[in-house]
């Protein structure tokens, strides 16, 4: 609510009231950025949220312990991976002198440069955060799914869980 001026402080700077959000909602740039937060933000709901059920149910469904601990391990590393290095990774794979660039024109496609091309910056954040999450959160599910009793799972295939019925 005020126009802060550092050499004047908190106190002495002049108060201006809601100028200062009566400039930001009237900058275009601020309901660019508004919309593609929200854009951003649906689209990793859509694809994030259920990424680490899925991968929760299938590693439950695995029987060895110790295939599921290793495959476990190795999802959820990407979380312990700083976002430089996870931009930097993904720059190797995706840039115009990465892997994906050169197999295209190795097989005679037009190459594309993923990490710079406007369009898929939507898509690009979601997916590395999908990547670089779902490890992480599919142990919150894994650890629900761990507690539930084997005798419950039993029961339910007795009772018929699973098995349409026609009326």
């Amino acid at each position: 609510f005020e126009d802060y001026l550092p050499f004047l402080g908190f106190f002495d700077s002049p108060f201006v009231g809601f100028a200062n959000f009566q400039a930001m909602f009237s900058d275009t740039a601020f309901w660019q950025a508004f919309w593609n937060t929200i854009i951003i933000s649906v689209l990793q709901i859509v694809f994030y949220f259920p990424a680490p059920i899925i991968l929760a149910l299938l590693l439950h469904s695995v029987i060895s312990t110790k295939v599921r601990r290793i495959i476990q391990s190795v999802v959820y590393l990407p979380h312990f991976i700083s976002w430089v290095i996870v931009v930097s990774l993904w720059q190797q794979v995706l840039g115009g002198s990465g892997i994906f660039v050169h197999t295209l024109r190795d097989v005679g496609l037009p190459a594309i440069n993923v990490m710079t091309e406007p369009g898929l910056f939507k898509a690009l954040v979601v997916s590395q955060v999908v990547w670089k999450e779902t490890g992480w959160g599919t142990i919150i599910y894994l650890a629900a799914l761990l507690n539930i009793e084997a005798s419950l799972y039993e029961a339910a295939v007795v009772d018929g869980a699973g098995r349409h019925h026609e009326p």
